[in-house]
């Protein structure tokens, strides 16, 4: 019998890679599902006769509660076990994926969906867990680099599989199709990945779980929402702001109340290693970018470039399929010339790509010459991340490993969110001041009658905001016959032209954010051990050792009811 850091195969013989597969699957299930309902929010808005107000919810409730809750269940991870939490992640997930099918009105569908990003949130930092407890130290870099080329796999295959889906069966089959797929991976789990968790009994931080859920939830609702109440009043006398003040409070309530815990909901002992710290910043920063340059780039490709969503998607094609190739070589190779190394130079290259598309983007860009440029920015993603979480993680006891793994994966999702907030608001604001003076420039176009009312009603249009599916519009004012179709092409032309003046400064943001952080990493501290790839992996201080349970199917005469295993060093 076998054993490979308490982890074991079926047949007795350790086989990590496999466990790292089909933990894997589930999150894999989670991305590819994100991308795919994105695909098909306008045909089920027009299939349910849904409001433009309840297509927001579809999408924004599932984002506020996966991030309010990640922290939550990245603990529960650490008091009752990472595999049944992420069993009851996949059961909650693929019960709302039935509900969010069979929905027959927009209100359904935002309860399912709110289950849906429960059972997320439930699963999602159990894989980093797992990952982390499973692999020696030399292996670890090179996991990473796999559960990153699974991941990114997902959204390269997303929007293509959701498009075909919603073509050949309809709407619901984007979320039908995740029940067989969801259930073959529960056997898998059950079958081959072994229980990990302290055996000592833990307590759940009530004051702080109550807290931290409630902070994030606001702060989450603030950001994801501010753009559509345009940062002001939600309802009555509550506005925007202060909803996310509200949420900072909270947390810097939870802060407090955290330091005279006895078993706190998150440890801040964790954030005592400079690593650990320093890589939920730069994780945080490439999501914001990331989500920075998503908005920026979409609305150039199909407002500016004229061109069709699938069209744009070919185009962002590269940057997905770059970032899922370069993964599993930077994790390789991360255990060689070191991780902060390779953090730097994605990091870099990533800043690169949206200094280059920047700089390159016109009006009149072809298609072709904007592929190199997400093509770098792939390469630059699948650099960053699986080194960052091989850094992140490589001087913590394992039995941290799901309150670091919640945190972390929580500073992701809120770095996605602020860059969506932030990068869309320099955008509309530089935009709002692009299109008046574009319109004064070009009024000159039309008859001298027509000059103001031209600015007028495009001073109108930009103060209105970007608006979802077709932010160029057009403008509306009385006009002489004849002359109509002439207004609205000059202020396509406008438009156009003021979206680039407005994208080229918004985008040098996430650029500078990016290259601070590279420089940042400079301090990052070597292994404990003096290695490159990592330091001590521990299952637990010597107070706390980690409980070993195999999977249920396994015979209890071949390997036990139960195997207590304290591994450190090789």
């Amino acid at each position: 019998m076998h054993q490979h850091n308490g982890v074991q195969s079926p047949d007795g013989q350790s086989n990590p890679w496999i466990i790292l597969v089909v933990v894997c699957l589930g999150f894999f299930l989670v991305s590819l599902d994100t991308s795919i309902v994105n695909i098909a929010i306008p045909t089920i808005l027009t299939n349910l006769q849904a409001s433009l107000d309840q297509l927001l919810w579809v999408v924004n409730a599932y984002l506020i509660i996966f991030t309010a809750l990640l922290i939550v269940s990245g603990r529960l991870g650490d008091l009752i076990g990472q595999r049944l939490m992420l069993l009851l992640g996949i059961v909650l997930f693929l019960a709302a994926s039935a509900g969010a099918g069979l929905a027959q009105n927009g209100t359904q569908l935002i309860a399912a969906r709110i289950v849906q990003g429960v059972g997320a949130a439930f699963l999602t930092p159990q894989t980093l867990s797992i990952i982390f407890m499973t692999f020696k130290r030399e292996k670890l870099g090179a996991a990473f680099g796999i559960y990153g080329a699974i991941t990114g796999f997902a959204s390269v295959l997303g929007p293509t599989v959701g498009g075909s889906i919603v073509t050949a069966f309809g709407w619901r089959w984007i979320f039908f199709i995740n029940i067989p797929f969801g259930i073959i991976t529960i056997l898998l789990i059950l079958w081959l990945v072994p229980e990990m968790k302290a055996p000592r009994t833990h307590h759940l931080d009530i004051a702080g779980t109550a807290l931290a859920t409630l902070s994030l939830l606001t702060i989450a609702f603030g950001l994801i929402e501010g753009p559509r109440y345009g940062w002001g009043t939600v309802f009555s006398f509550v506005t925007i702001p202060e909803i996310i003040v509200v949420g900072v409070l909270l947390g810097i309530a939870f802060v407090l109340v955290e330091r005279v815990q006895r078993e706190p909901l998150v440890p801040l002992r964790l954030f005592a290693d400079r690593n650990y710290s320093l890589s939920n910043v730069v994780s945080a920063a490439l999501f914001f970018s990331q989500f920075g340059l998503a908005i920026s780039a979409v609305l150039y490709l199909q407002s500016v470039l004229s061109l069709t969503p699938l069209q744009a998607g070919l185009i962002y094609f590269p940057l997905g399929l770059l970032s899922m190739m370069a993964a599993p070589v930077s994790g390789l190779l991360s255990s060689r010339v070191g991780g902060k190394w390779l953090v730097m130079l994605g990091l870099s290259l990533y800043a690169l790509a949206i200094l280059a598309l920047a700089l390159f983007a016109r009006v009149n860009t072809a298609w072709w010459m904007l592929v190199p440029i997400f093509a770098l920015g792939g390469i630059g993603a699948g650099c960053t991340f699986p080194p960052l979480f091989e850094i992140s993680l490589r001087n913590l006891d394992k039995s941290l490993a799901g309150a670091a793994s919640g945190v972390m994966n929580t500073t992701r999702q809120l770095g996605g969110v602020l860059g969506s907030a932030i990068i869309g608001a320099i955008l509309q604001s530089f935009l709002a001041a692009s299109l008046i003076s574009e319109a004064a420039a070009r009024a000159g176009q039309l008859p001298a009658s027509l000059h103001t009312s031209f600015i007028n009603a495009v001073s109108q249009v930009a103060a209105k905001g970007l608006q979802i599916g077709s932010p160029e519009g057009g403008v509306s004012f009385p006009a002489p016959a004849g002359l109509a179709q002439q207004v609205q092409e000059l202020y396509h032309q406008v438009f156009i032209h003021a979206y680039v003046q407005a994208m080229q400064p918004t985008l040098i943001v996430p650029v500078i954010v990016l290259l601070l952080c590279a420089l940042a990493c400079l301090t990052i501290q070597p292994a404990k051990d003096g290695s490159k790839a990592g330091g001590h992996f521990m299952f637990g201080p010597p107070e706390d050792e980690v409980e070993i349970t195999p999977p249920s199917s396994l015979a209890e005469d071949e390997l036990g009811d139960k195997q207590k295993v304290q591994v450190e060093g090789d």
